[in-house]
């Protein structure tokens, strides 16, 4: 995160915040104590699966112990349950656009980027898995000899 941070900083500054910064281990950076003293810090969070829920009940539900910034809203965790047990997916679009509005509203994070992934490929060489996620598994590839 340290390029990300000087960027936020200048930006931060240009705006007439000044910032103390403390440089901690990536080993301590996301324990409890550590955040504890922060007013702000830079963080990420990726989905693993390709549900909503997946992404939101980790960083948005205050009893999960990811939820880093503490986030409570009871509304937004009502919604989460709620989007759980609905099996019509135009219904479940619905509740994750609501609470997609109230989290963009409540604004417990600044969200800075999402990234892109793009894939290359070459004749020849074979055995590259992507998974639905967009992880490349490297393990069985193998470049076919002539």
């Amino acid at each position: 995160f340290y390029r990300l941070s000087k960027y936020v900083i200048e930006d931060l500054e240009k705006l007439g915040i000044k910032l103390e910064v403390e440089e901690v281990s990536p080993r301590d950076y996301l324990k409890p104590e550590t955040i504890s003293r922060c007013h702000i810090f830079i963080g990420r969070w990726i989905a693993d699966t390709g549900d909503p829920d997946n992404f939101l009940q980790p960083i948005f539900n205050y009893n999960n112990p990811t939820n880093f910034t503490r986030y409570n809203n009871p509304r937004v965790t009502d919604l989460m349950n709620m989007a759980k047990e609905i099996i019509n997916p135009n219904k479940k679009v619905e509740i994750y656009k609501e609470i997609q509005n109230i989290i963009v509203e409540d604004c417990p994070w600044a969200f800075v980027f999402h990234p892109k992934t793009a894939i290359a490929s070459r004749k020849g060489i074979v055995g590259a898995r992507l998974s639905p996620l967009g992880i490349i598994n490297y393990e069985n590839i193998l470049i076919e000899s002539k």
